[in-house]
């Protein structure tokens, strides 16, 4: 049975005015040995994001990867805020399989210092960076948060976009339990060389304004 939770409140994402990096980010990860899935899609080469002191930097982690997990958030965000405990619950079973998890703050009201505040509230694992400009979330094609992308180790091709599970149905409107989860069951297809079906998965939350 569906549980109703309210009418959530969204703050649309602010911009600087500033228009989005033309340089892009160089491609640091070993290339993943498996075969991408036959729903995959090229993602790069990415654009450069900042990290938590404003500096530019590569989106995609250094040294070799078997996956790299991108998972859009916003601190205001509270489904974003729900999905705390279960993207920890990944990074516990992934991370020692190779899977990198880097979690981006579209939103240029997401400073440094209160994203590390924020990441220590919640225990948000993985990297954080900062993508103010939505050069990342255009690139991805993100438009809500929390969506989450996946990316083989080669950093280029992209096997799944969407919902992190199908808890949420609607705004204010979710299942007690998910019936299908989805990022995990994207992670596992990328790292045992299926295919991903679904590709992309429609990501209840928080719009990213602006986004592609």
């Amino acid at each position: 049975m569906l549980a109703g939770l309210g009418l959530l409140s969204l703050i649309a994402c602010g911009r600087s005015g500033a228009t989005a990096p033309n340089n892009t980010a160089p491609n640091n990860t070993a290339p993943n040995k498996l075969a991408p899935s036959a729903t995959a899609t090229t993602a790069g080469p990415l654009p450069f994001v900042q990290d938590l002191d404003g500096r530019m930097v590569a989106p995609l982690p250094r040294g070799p990867s078997q996956a790299i997990v991108f998972v859009f958030l916003r601190i205001d965000c509270p489904i974003s805020n729900r999905y705390a405990p279960e993207v920890r619950r990944l990074h516990e079973e992934f991370a020692s399989r190779g899977v990198a998890f880097r979690l981006v703050f579209p939103d240029a009201g997401d400073t440094g210092p209160a994203i590390r505040k924020h990441l220590a509230a919640f225990q948000w694992p993985g990297d954080a960076v900062g993508d103010p400009q939505h050069a990342l979330a255009h690139s991805l094609e993100v438009r809500t948060t929390p969506e989450a992308v996946v990316l083989l180790g080669d950093g280029l091709t992209q096997v799944y976009r969407g919902r992190i599970d199908d808890r949420y149905v609607d705004f204010g409107v979710a299942r007690p339990q998910p019936t299908s989860h989805d990022l995990e069951e994207a992670i596992e297809s990328a790292l045992t060389g299926r295919s991903v079906v679904p590709a992309t998965t429609p990501a209840i939350g928080c719009p990213i304004v602006d986004a592609p």
